[in-house]
This record gives structure tokens, sequence and C-alpha cells, in this order.
């Protein structure tokens, strides 16, 4: 067999896992641990056949020419698409979103690759921004650091990245001005959002839905005071849910409650 691709028993250069996925048809190997693509078009001199959409058998993969050296294969516009698009279903998957989050966050990215974003960063990180932006935009409990964690990767990294695609969507990347008047329209973080998903974590019992009641009315309240701005959402949350859980009768320590919240306890108390 000859493949350049061989299947080495090398852990995952991202993760250091050796839970690898081959696929034979695709001629690629994907980390079933972090989902990166590891190796990609697999040469190899055997002869596999899939089926294709209308029952009939098909040769899977493409033809190097070796007397000519020319291989025909799609361009690297078409490769670094099908990659991101790969990758965003994994990370997808990780975080559990569901598959409305997950189509939008391919539009994302098609749109970000259209614009050229892509150039000269790291793939899995852009497809980490375009992931956030879709779940800032449908109202979805996501964080960044929920994408750090799965990417292994420092929360400012995955920033810096989604503030630059803030601002080639939005229009204010002066050297890129391509989507003129329809650019993409970002909300700001509502902190509401995020009080089911941190209340479930809590020890609360059959008090759970008016402790986060109320923690949503303090948040409305924040709101109104303009508390909000220029505030994480996780910090406020987490004051708003020590409140509240005083307020019912429940005595949960501000430890408890910013080890949910992902800040340190010092920052919650000061909320």
């Amino acid at each position: 067999i000859l493949n350049w691709g061989h299947y080495a028993m090398d852990p995952c250069r991202f993760c250091g896992s050796f839970d690898l996925v081959h696929n034979d048809a695709r001629g690629d190997t994907v980390c079933g641990n972090c989902g990166e693509l590891l190796e990609d078009r697999t040469m190899v001199t055997e002869a596999t056949f899939i089926t294709n959409s209308k029952g009939a058998k098909a040769l899977a993969g493409e033809t190097v020419d070796f007397t000519t050296g020319l291989f025909q294969g799609p361009s690297s516009h078409e490769v670094a698409l099908t990659r991101g698009l790969s990758k965003i279903g994994h990370l997808a998957d990780r975080l559990q979103l569901p598959a409305q989050i997950q189509e939008a966050g391919r539009r994302m990215y098609q749109l970000a690759v259209q614009l050229n974003f892509n150039a000269g960063l790291q793939q899995r990180y852009v497809t980490a921004a375009c992931l956030y932006v879709v779940c800032r935009r449908n109202r979805s409990p996501q964080m960044l650091i929920d994408f750090s964690d799965v990417l292994q990767t420092p929360v400012k990294t995955i920033g810096r990245v989604y503030m630059k695609l803030m601002r080639r969507l939005v229009g204010g990347d002066a050297a890129h001005q391509q989507l003129g008047n329809t650019a993409v329209e970002v909300p700001l973080v509502d902190p509401s959002i995020f009080i089911e998903r941190f209340a479930r974590r809590l020890t609360l019992g059959g008090m759970q839905r008016k402790v986060q009641n109320t923690a949503m009315r303090l948040i409305q309240f924040m709101h109104r005071d303009w508390i909000c701005i220029g505030r994480r959402p996780n910090g406020l949350c987490g004051a708003a849910l020590l409140i509240a859980s005083f307020y019912h009768g429940f005595r949960c320590s501000p430890k408890e409650i910013a080890e949910v919240v992902r800040m340190s306890e010092g920052t919650l108390l000061t909320r």
C-alpha cells in the first residue's frame, strides 16, 4: 500500500489523545477527543467503493496521474472550506449544540471564508469564533470559556479572533468593507440567558424555579440601573443567584456559586 498519510500511532498533536478515528473512504484521520483533523487526503493504492445518493456504486477518492505529476483535486479555497465545516461539526457536537446552531455556524464560516477572514489564522479558532457569533445571535447560553475548554486554548486567544471577526462582520475593519449595508448584527450579551444554566448546577431542590425567577428579576433591575454595562454576564448571574438563594432561605456559599459561574469568589462578592 502506498500511503503518504500513514496511520501512525502517535497521539493527537493538539490534545495528546490516542483516540484517533480513521476513515478510509474520505482518506482522513480525526481525533475522537478534540475533533481536530490530523491527516487529510491519505494516498493509497487500494480501490474503495462507496454508495452514492442514487444507490449506485462509485469509486471513492481521486486519481493521481504519476506520468504528468498533476494532482487533479479541489482548490485550496475548497479544501479550507471543507476542513472548516468538518471542524464546525466536531466542535458543535462537543458543546452539544442543536442542529439549528450547527447549520447557522456552517453558514457563518462560509461567510468568513468568503471574506478571506481565515487567512493567517488557525482554523480551529476561526470555527470557534463563528460558532460563538451564532450562539450570540440565537441567545444560546454558551460562553467563550466553554469553547476554551473544548479547544484547550486560553480564552484570550479565542477572544482576539472573535473580536477581529466582529469588526469584519459589522464593517468596523477599514481594510475590508465588502459587506456594505448587509453587515451582520450581533446583539449584546443578556446575562439572563445564563441564569437557568447556572441554577441547574446548584443544589436548590424544588425551589430552583423560584430562585431562578428571582435572579431573573434582579438581572432586570441591573439592566434598569445600567449595572450590566461593562461587566461579564457570568459575574452578574452569580451575584443575582447568590442574592436570590439567600432571599429564599438557601445558604449557598459564594465559593460554590463562584465555581459554577467560573469566576473568582472575590469578584463575585464585589458584584
